[in-house]
């Protein structure tokens, strides 16, 4: 039902006393591991601490700057993390986005973890839909903690009919290239320089990010800051022109 509670059941079936987590990423996977009372070491340079580290968590694209990892170099390092016992764990909820960074084809193979999550790119997050890949005695153990009916049949059904509409999913992803080519012109028309991100949200860097915040919240329009950084915002794509339009009156200065 979501990759959220799978998120929080993995310390219950592995346990790695030393977890590097890519930082700044989905904060739930530090707060989980950490709340587990793991070591946990938040680094921008995951790579770099593999040779230590029990396990390693990145999300592939990476949420909020839209980070990716090349899946011949992470296979590369499940490899050497499971020679030792180690595990990857690689949370991939924006995939659909970008499918051939997928490392689904490595499913089942040993020290790999992957998280699927269907609300993100079909934008169902209510229909409480997720997928975990890895070996089988990890299946079993995560089978066993979620029960007997953890998915309802309408959230299956749903999701099969979605997952096999493969039409439907390129015609999305050209939409949502368009929708975000827009909002990239508009962030930059009103000054934002350094943007990043994925087709779905827009991850950039300003000063007074806070107060921005503010405005656009007093606008009645919602924007994600974050308590770590007071330069960065993460914008998603505006619904329609109308949004657009909106948005880009209250980021400009007379509004």
């Amino acid at each position: 039902p979501g990759s959220e509670l799978l998120i929080r059941l993995l310390p219950r079936i592995i346990s790695p006393d030393r977890i590097v987590v890519l930082h700044p990423s989905y904060g739930d996977h530090a707060q989980v591991w950490r709340a587990a009372g793991c070591e946990v070491i938040e680094t921008h340079d995951p790579m770099s601490l593999t040779r230590t580290a029990d396990a390693v968590v990145l999300c592939n694209p990476n949420n909020p700057d839209g980070r990716f990892f090349d899946p011949s170099e992470l296979n590369a390092l499940r490899r050497e993390l499971a020679k030792r016992g180690g595990w990857l764990i690689v949370d991939e909820a924006y995939a659909d986005l970008a499918p051939d960074l997928s490392l689904a084809q490595y499913g089942g193979e040993p020290g790999l973890i992957v998280l699927r999550s269907f609300g993100k790119f079909f934008g169902l997050a209510g229909l409480r839909l997720g997928a975990i890949l890895a070996p089988e005695k990890i299946l079993a153990e995560m089978t066993n903690l979620l029960g007997v009916w953890p998915v309802s049949g309408l959230a299956l059904e749903v999701g099969a009919q979605a997952y096999s509409d493969h039409a439907w999913q390129a015609d999305m992803r050209k939409r949502l290239e368009g929708g975000r080519k827009r909002l990239d012109l508009i962030l930059r028309d009103v000054g934002f320089r350094h943007i990043q991100g994925t087709d779905l949200f827009r991850f950039v860097s300003c000063e007074g990010a806070h107060g921005v915040w503010r405005q656009l919240a007093e606008a009645g329009i919602y924007v994600r800051r974050f308590p770590w950084s007071e330069e960065h915002l993460r914008f998603g794509l505006p619904a329609d022109e109308a949004g657009e339009a909106r948005l880009r009156a209250a980021l400009s200065p007379s509004a």
